[in-house]
């Protein structure tokens, strides 16, 4: 009796293990998942929203995995829909309008889905506050006036229903770090900041979080958030120290990088006018110098100007600076030589004309050279007609000669 009893008590046991078994089996066979549960949505810092849930996942087979369909909408921006194996989701979102986030689970054979979970959603209400107290028109843009010294400027224009008594003030937030601009009006409304940005130069995306709320005794001020990309504000400098030398025969205009945040992408634009003749052509130069070689025509009488452009990281949108003042080329020494002789002769010439013609007109040929003086018509007779020889008369009678002298040589006297 004890025997069949311990032998119909095994087969019982047996029997119950292969039915967990079968059981256990069919289980993990099974195409059945189950949602995502308690899904959370959290802001820990400005513009940063954590996404998290966890599993409610069955045992699976080995060949199979899960992973999580995320969809993530606020009223600004179109939907951001993201796959992840992991029960945690970052993202920077202006959030003042509200969220609205959910999440499934996929169950996964290789790339293929077998099956998924139903959705689950959460989301987050819109910044409270007064309407038409929040700022409008914000506009931003970043700027590099030194190496390394780049600085973020926003401009606003108050709230239509903003009171008397309201400020405004602005935060940015990127990555981890939040900061406030300290600059604001006094006595006014304050309608703009400024202050330096360090990090985000080693960032390509750069993209950081603007966020603008105000305080005021009599309404609460709604906050208002927008999600830059650095990339984008950045105000392109002109070049620098644009300058032409001459090496070898060959004329080489080149300058210096601008100022930049992101100072490795740029390409630039050079455009060359020959003003003799009017006609200019543009180059697009990936180096910081121009060469003119032997071969080409040379800059003489020309104008060139220089500017930067860049292509934007993420959406190949084009940004150009300012062009540089123009460097105006001047003819060559031999062209220069020919033009001094040309404009000698010319001012001689012409100083020579004004100089007859004020000889001419003040008589001063006459002062400078006056006439030789002719002689007068009584010297002339004197010398051109004989003259007559008056014979005088004694009143008195022949003149008789009583005496005669004979001169003689001196010194041959007494020999």
């Amino acid at each position: 009796m004890i025997i069949p009893a311990l032998t119909q008590s095994l087969a019982m046991t047996g029997i119950k293990h292969i039915i967990l078994m079968f059981l256990w089996i069919q289980m993990v066979e099974s195409d059945h998942i189950q949602a995502p549960e308690e899904f959370r949505i959290c802001v820990p810092n400005l513009g940063k929203v954590v996404l998290s849930w966890r599993p409610n996942v069955e045992p699976i087979a080995a060949n199979r995995h899960i992973k999580y369909e995320v969809t993530v909408k606020t009223p600004e921006t179109e939907e951001d829909m993201f796959y992840t194996t992991r029960t945690t989701a970052t993202r920077l979102l202006a959030v003042h309008r509200g969220l609205h986030a959910t999440v499934k689970a996929l169950l996964m054979e290789g790339d293929s889905i077998v099956s998924q979970s139903e959705q689950v959603y959460q989301k987050l209400p819109p910044f409270s506050g007064a309407e038409g107290t929040a700022v409008t028109d914000l506009a931003c843009h970043i700027k590099t006036d030194e190496f390394l010294k780049t600085s973020l400027t926003c401009s606003w224009t108050a709230g239509i229903n903003a009171p008397v008594d309201i400020q405004y003030y602005l935060y940015y937030s990127y990555k981890d770090t939040s900061k406030k601009c300290f600059d604001k009006s006094q006595g006014e409304i304050s309608i703009g900041c400024q202050f330096p940005l360090q990090q985000f130069s080693t960032d390509l995306s750069g993209r950081f979080l603007v966020h603008v709320n105000g305080s005021s005794k009599s309404l609460k001020i709604q906050g208002i958030q927008h999600v830059y990309m650095a990339e984008h504000l950045e105000i392109i400098n002109p070049p620098r120290n644009v300058s032409l030398s001459e090496r070898e025969g060959i004329q080489i205009l080149s300058w210096d990088k601008p100022y930049a945040l992101f100072p490795h992408y740029f390409v630039y634009e050079v455009i060359i006018w020959n003003l003799k003749t009017g006609t200019n052509k543009t180059q697009i130069v990936k180096k910081t110098e121009l060469e003119n070689g032997p071969l080409q025509p040379p800059w003489k009488n020309h104008m060139i100007k220089v500017r930067a452009i860049r292509k934007t990281i993420l959406t190949d949108k084009q940004l150009y600076s300012n062009w540089t003042e123009p460097l105006h080329i001047e003819n060559t020494f031999e062209d220069k030589i020919n033009i001094y002789i040309i404009a000698g002769f010319a001012s001689l010439t012409v100083t020579a004309l004004v100089l007859i013609y004020m000889c001419l007109k003040f008589h001063l040929f006459k002062k400078i050279f006056p006439p030789i003086p002719k002689p007068k018509e009584a010297l002339k007779e004197l010398f051109l007609t004989p003259q007559k020889m008056d014979v005088v008369i004694a009143q008195y009678g022949p003149e008789v000669i009583s005496f005669i002298e004979e001169m003689r040589d001196s010194e041959n006297l007494y020999k």
